[in-house]
């Protein structure tokens, strides 16, 4: 099909400045094609398009939607028919009636708009004339389609979704993670990976975007309380509409495998809203073919994120060699590796879409084949994405009522269905120990303790959370720990040290009389003393000058022998 900058590109100033006109822009060019070259530019913003599409007549509009529900193209024969006629009109009749100002049928409105072109096309073996709208444009218009039925690619095989990944609501628990540890004072790149699904790039900006956190990662007290203590599904569902509605959130920024130079610009919204309005054509509980999908926007709507078509003037360079991605040959490393995150990333995390593997036999023979090993193979509208799509809560989302654990060595345990908020606390109180089993465990020592007292926290409150939430109560040994630690603090210390035994006190009264004397530290008794930190080999070499080999032990002790004995 043909681009807005080439259906501009053979018109007459005239026309062109019609056109500008309409969008209200100021255009000076030294050139014909120097001023479709600007008029194109202009118009390829997608906040202008959807405030002129949205001014339109009705009659307009429809005629618009029918070419969108015919892939951007109809005969124009057939186009005249169904909604007037283009009045042919040489330069100067035209300047003089000014139809773009009177117009009198809707394909004259949309004409004189430049929303739609006129072109022969050989399509079915016979050369005729067909309207069309530009395809740089089709992206824009996309949301005139809620009527129609068309999808892109096809049902997915047996073999594609052999492995199901159902949707669910683990971003919940991320975020409870996430904002515990930077009310830690942890940085996003500082959370332990184990106790996270989702990366913490999506994640800030997702909580950014719904003001819970500030652009600096200052928390913002009453929305953290909100997002931890409503239930899970309409937490969900506030999430859904944040990232539908987000222009922080920039997926194609998110790809790990690019890095990104330069000022040039993207729209995140605008191609969200395409990539949603595409699936949501598609039947609930249909599996759909990830790569047929992909491949059909590569062919019907290859410029969804590029206005105009622009394929050179954004800086993308492989992570991996270091390859510039420019030109529409780095399409399915640009465009179609973005479509992939959208769906297995944001639309699974928050969701929307159950995705699926294909066979352990199937993945191991492509293994060899390529690099996606790991990449879902089919997806499908999840159980409760008709719920989200109109930012309801959806059924059967699971009550946080479980309980903490609390063992007696200070091992906190803390499951998915543990409350946010409770678990939120703990955590501040806790070493991150790990994320097994299905539990979070936080472990209570003595630093921990100190870095809750920073935050303001005290032992009274652990207490309290524990009592009220702890599953059979706390040991009555740890909370004897807890309020004497709380009274006067630490009382005892395990230190790893290196220790000299020696057989006769003798051996130890020599040493002291020794240059090696500096190295040694308190004495436990008559035949054991303590060797300082990288003493050891000068304490060596001084009992060898006595006559004495030393030996170690795994209980960090050097032991002396006689060697004449």
């Amino acid at each position: 099909m043909i681009d807005l900058l080439h259906t501009l590109y053979n018109a007459d100033p005239g026309y062109l400045k019609m056109i500008a006109d309409a969008w209200g822009f100021t255009i000076q060019a030294p050139d014909t094609p120097g001023l479709a070259q600007m008029l194109a530019k202009s118009m390829l913003n997608p906040q202008i398009v959807e405030e002129m599409i949205a001014a339109l007549p009705q009659n307009a509009t429809q005629a618009l939607q029918d070419l969108l529900e015919n892939d951007g193209i109809i005969a124009w024969s057939q186009f005249t028919s169904r909604h007037g006629e283009l009045r042919s009109m040489g330069a100067a009749k035209r300047d003089r009636e000014r139809p773009d100002l009177y117009p009198q049928s809707a394909v004259e409105v949309l004409w004189y708009k430049g929303l739609i072109g006129k072109e022969f096309f050989d399509l079915d073996g016979t050369s005729q004339e067909y309207a069309y709208i530009p395809d740089d444009l089709v992206p824009f218009m996309i949301m005139l389609s809620t009527g129609s039925e068309r999808v892109f690619g096809r049902p997915a095989s047996p073999k594609e979704c052999a492995l199901v990944n159902p949707a669910n609501d683990h971003i919940l628990d991320d975020i409870c993670t996430l904002l515990s540890g930077l009310r830690m004072g942890m940085s996003p790149a500082e959370i332990p990976a184990e106790f996270l699904e989702i990366p913490t790039v999506f994640l800030v900006d997702l909580l950014k975007s719904s003001g819970t956190i500030e652009t600096d990662l200052q928390l913002q007290p009453e929305a953290v309380r909100q997002i931890l203590e409503e239930e899970r599904g309409l937490t969900l569902a506030r999430l859904v509409e944040t990232w539908f509605n987000s222009q922080k959130i920039n997926e194609l920024r998110m790809l790990p495998h690019l890095r990104f130079e330069g000022t040039w610009q993207n729209y995140p919204l605008e191609t969200r809203r395409f990539i949603l309005e595409v699936i949501s054509n598609l039947a609930e509980g249909t599996w759909w073919s990830l790569e047929a999908f992909v491949a059909a926007i590569k062919e019907h709507h290859p410029d969804f994120q590029r206005p105009g078509g622009d394929y050179d003037s954004w800086f993308i360079q492989e992570k991996s060699g270091g390859t510039y991605l420019k030109g529409r040959s780095s399409w399915d490393k640009v465009e179609g590796n973005l479509i992939r995150f959208i769906l297995c990333g944001p639309m699974h995390w928050l969701g929307l879409l159950d995705l699926a593997n294909p066979t352990e036999k199937t993945r191991s023979h492509e293994m060899a084949m390529s690099s996606h090993v790991t990449q879902p193979s089919a997806f499908r509208l999840s159980a409760w994405a008709k719920n989200l799509w109109h930012r309801s809560p959806p059924d059967g989302l699971a009550v946080e009522d479980a309980p903490l654990l609390i063992n007696m060595d200070g091992r906190m345990r803390a499951t998915p269905l543990t409350p946010r908020s409770i678990r939120y606390q703990a955590a501040r109180f806790g070493e991150w120990e790990n994320r097994k089993g299905g539990q979070y465990i936080y472990r209570v020592t003595d630093l921990s303790l100190k870095k809750a007292a920073d935050q303001g926290l005290r032992v009274h409150h652990l207490l309290s959370i524990l009592k009220k939430h702890a599953s059979g109560g706390i040991p009555p040994a740890f909370q004897q720990t807890l309020s004497r630690w709380e009274k006067v603090g630490l009382q005892t210390r395990l230190i790893t040290a290196t220790l000299l035994q020696v057989d006769q006190p003798e051996i130890l009264v020599e040493l002291m009389k020794t240059p090696a004397k500096r190295f040694l530290g308190q004495v436990l008794n008559p035949t054991t003393v303590e060797v300082l930190q990288g003493g050891e080999e000068p304490v060596r070499n001084a009992l060898l000058q006595l006559g004495y080999f030393s030996g170690s032990e795994r209980s960090f002790s050097i032991k002396t022998s006689d060697p004449s004995s």
